[in-house]
């Protein structure tokens, strides 16, 4: 998020007061205030038939001592009433904020609104940071493509990496990525993934629930092959299972972002050392990679007779 486009940073207060707007020499109309602040007010008016205003009004509040103030029309919608204005002189509207900032803090009448969004928002933000709806694997730079896997955060669900197993708080991840049968190991998705060659893979595994046996298969063996006939008719007999995980790879394109910065500088007045480090790593971030389960939807579709379209897989495009 650009800084400079971060609206929460402005002042801003819900006081529910009224207001009458002049638009011309004979014309006003009665509105209510719904917010307030040094660079503009949103309010509803209450009598208005016109479904056009002119480009500058006059806005007088009796309760904040207000009168006269020149705004500038940014957006009226004639049906609902609202009025979003931009003030052409913020002098008095400073002066104004600052006896409003005053009166917030013992009457809950005047409600600070940018105190509330911030609070409302470290809420969400720390909800969904603990509550993926899927696997997320950060990536660091580096060479070595192993190495580069830094971090997975998961839900606690124990079936989020189904049909594998966390197993000593190890992730076996290279059931998703891993080229079968290569020597020393490799992972062409995953370097595909990288490389933006491709921004999004199906890692399929077909289990034989006779012997519990995993056999990977590419997107095309599974809808677009022959094969795909024979796995509908194991699905409907039950013979087998179909997991389907879906990898989506994302690029870390702003490494500064307004709400690490408040979590930065809260930190560096704790430990100046973890302060450092935790800068350092946050700039080797490159990628996320999200790894979504499929698998009731493609299953569906595969019961269904439904064939997505795929392309067949070359060499280099092997199987995970």
């Amino acid at each position: 998020m650009d800084e400079s486009l971060d609206k929460r940073r402005e002042i801003r207060f819900g006081i529910t007061t009224e207001a009458v707007v002049k638009t011309t020499l004979i014309n006003q109309f009665t509105a209510v205030v719904s917010d307030i602040s040094k660079t503009g007010l949103q309010l509803c008016l209450t009598d208005c038939n016109e479904h056009v205003l002119p480009p500058d009004v006059k806005v007088s509040i009796a309760e904040l001592k207000l009168k006269s103030q020149r705004y500038k029309v940014l957006d009226y919608d004639s049906v609902t009433g609202l009025l979003r204005l931009k003030a052409l002189n913020k002098e008095n509207l400073t002066r104004l904020v600052r006896q409003l900032h005053s009166v917030a803090m013992v009457q809950p009448r005047v409600q600070n609104l940018v105190k509330q969004h911030s609070m409302l928002f470290r809420y969400v933000w720390e909800l969904t940071c603990r509550h993926f709806p899927a696997p997320a694997l950060q990536v660091i730079t580096g060479r070595q493509m192993v190495n580069r896997l830094k971090t997975l955060y998961m839900p606690e669900c124990a079936a989020a990496l189904y049909p594998f197993e966390m197993s000593d708080h190890k992730a076996p991840l290279h059931g998703f990525f891993a080229d079968m049968g290569k020597s020393p190991p490799d992972s062409s998705a995953l370097r595909r993934l990288l490389q933006k060659a491709e921004r999004f893979h199906l890692a399929i595994n077909c289990e034989r629930k006779s012997d519990q046996k995993l056999i990977s298969l590419t997107a095309y063996q599974c809808f677009g092959s022959s094969l795909r006939n024979a796995i509908k008719q194991a699905l409907q007999e039950n013979e087998v299972g179909l997991y389907i995980c879906g990898i989506e790879c994302q690029i870390n394109r702003d490494i500064n972002t307004p709400m690490t910065e408040q979590r930065l500088a809260l930190l560096l007045k704790i430990d100046l050392d973890v302060h450092e480090k935790l800068l350092a790593l946050q700039k080797s971030y490159s990628h996320v990679i999200y790894l979504a389960d499929f698998s009731a939807f493609l299953n569906a579709l595969m019961l269904a007779s439904v064939v997505p379209s795929v392309r067949k897989a070359s060499a280099a495009n092997a199987a995970l």
